[in-house]
């Protein structure tokens, strides 16, 4: 998966918890600079409380005297009251400091804003698709830029140091195969020997026999083409052009005093465009390619 989107989100996480931070510590300044200026503010209203109750007590005491009018006394409450809600003021600031809501509501800014970056982080890490185990990706189901949903297959993972190959062959083959038999592995262009592991005793509902082989170096899962010598027949090895078959037999013609002379001979195995037939000595030339038509006692010459 492409990191950068998830490395931005980072970035972006980490710098709103360093201003989250930021912001908190210059609260912290600042509400320990108002301290002082609140306390001084809630000494001076307490000062001024106590000093307009005091003449507002005394005004009451004139007024029973005569000494003083009501008009004057009413001032005077009015002061006494005005001074009272001055310092309720004043001792609710400063309580709202010492509570803090201001910090606390800062305190959770910052702890959002980890969390976010821990979310992050964790997003980054995930965006890295870590194997179970060592191994090779032997197929992709998906193509760069592709979106994958959740438990969409991306590719195929596969061990290949104690992959196997299974060959099922007739059991007389599979009886003629020895450790000492030498195979070749070929897939994908890649070609690698092997050895005979293990071969089943009888063969399966196919009637054909399992045979394990062991690759010597790692190949992946899948398909591969199996390799390995046979002994079919001991004969004369012809190409499969000079044979001509009529009636159910098997014909050469040999060159003999610059004449085609047909012989019969036995078909004993073939394999690819080679053949192996018996009755033909050793060292005799055969016409090859056979042409139409050819017949017995035709003129031939030979060419090197």
């Amino acid at each position: 998966m492409d990191p950068a989107p998830f490395q931005e989100a980072l970035g972006q996480a980490r710098l709103a918890l360093a201003q989250a931070e930021a912001n908190l510590e210059r609260s912290k300044s600042q509400l320990a600079g108002s301290r002082a200026a609140l306390e001084a503010q809630l000494r001076a209203a307490e000062a001024q409380l106590q000093s307009a109750e005091r003449r507002y007590q005394e005004g009451k005491a004139l007024l029973e005297a005569g000494a003083l009018a009501p008009l004057d006394l009413k001032a005077l409450e009015a002061q006494y009251r005005q001074a009272q809600g001055a310092y309720e003021n004043a001792k609710e600031a400063l309580a709202r400091l010492e509570r803090e809501d201001d910090l606390r509501l800062l305190r959770l800014q910052v702890e959002a804003a980890r969390l976010q970056v821990r979310q992050a982080e964790r997003n980054l890490r995930e965006s890295v698709v870590r194997a179970p185990f060592a191994g090779e990706v032997v197929e992709v189901y998906a193509k760069e830029g592709e979106f994958l949903g959740t438990g969409s297959r991306a590719f195929r993972l596969a061990t290949t140091e104690s992959l196997l190959a299974k060959v099922y062959l007739p059991p007389d083959q599979a009886a003629a195969l020895t450790p000492e038999t030498p195979f070749r592995l070929r897939q994908n262009g890649k070609e690698a020997t092997a050895r005979l592991l293990r071969k089943t005793d009888l063969p399966g509902q196919s009637r054909l026999v399992e045979v394990v082989l062991k690759p010597q170096v790692p190949l992946t899962p899948g398909p591969a083409e199996v390799r390995y010598r046979e002994r079919l027949a001991e004969g004369v090895l012809l190409p499969a052009g000079a044979l001509r078959a009529e009636e159910g037999k098997a014909f050469v013609y040999r060159v003999e005093g610059g004449k085609a002379r047909r012989q019969e001979v036995r078909l004993l195995a073939q394999e690819g465009d080679r053949v192996a037939v018996e009755g033909l000595p050793e060292g005799a030339l055969v016409v090859h390619p056979l042409p139409e038509g050819l017949r017995e006692g035709d003129l031939v010459e030979v060419v090197r």
